[in-house]
């Protein structure tokens, strides 16, 4: 996905963000090469390919949620399901996607030097992501749709 998809209305108007939304928002953000970023105390660190250096506060303003909370729980959940780590300082967040060259540069691509060590160089031949995601859509589905009372889909959340 193209970065520019950020300067289009849909993606600045004042809507809040769903966990969709704020979720390709943080891949949109994240590095995609080294870069020194200067704090605001003025000390610098260097941010690696696949990270972003941000502050809930930040993140809340750009998201449209109302609490820190609301972040941090966020954070916990994507980080609880293994796609991405984070680390809190009182001089703000470093968040790192996990398998970030998998969304960066997709299936085969090789991923450059500068991704963090962990980031695997080229994704796996036979993943298939995207199929097994769809599958296992379909698959509830199927386990939904039996457990109903014919002719109720009131709880398929479209996936019929």
């Amino acid at each position: 996905m193209f970065r520019d998809i950020q300067d289009n209305y849909l993606w600045t108007s004042r809507m809040k963000f769903d966990h969709r939304s704020a979720w390709i928002d943080l891949l949109l953000l994240a590095n995609h090469e080294q870069r020194a970023m200067e704090l605001r105390d003025g000390s610098s660190i260097i941010v690696e390919a696949g990270q972003l250096w941000t502050c809930y506060d930040s993140l809340m303003e750009r998201w449209h949620w109302k609490s820190k909370s609301t972040i941090s729980h966020f954070l916990k959940e994507l980080q609880n399901h293994g796609m991405i780590t984070y680390n809190g300082t009182p001089k703000g967040t470093l968040v790192t996607i996990v398998n970030y060259g998998f969304y960066q540069f997709g299936r085969t691509q090789s991923v450059p030097q500068t991704v963090p060590q962990g980031v695997p160089q080229t994704v796996p031949q036979g993943v298939h992501e995207q199929d097994t995601i769809e599958n296992t859509m379909k698959q509830e589905c199927k386990k939904k749709k039996a457990a109903q009372p014919p002719g109720d889909s009131s709880s398929l959340g479209g996936y019929q």
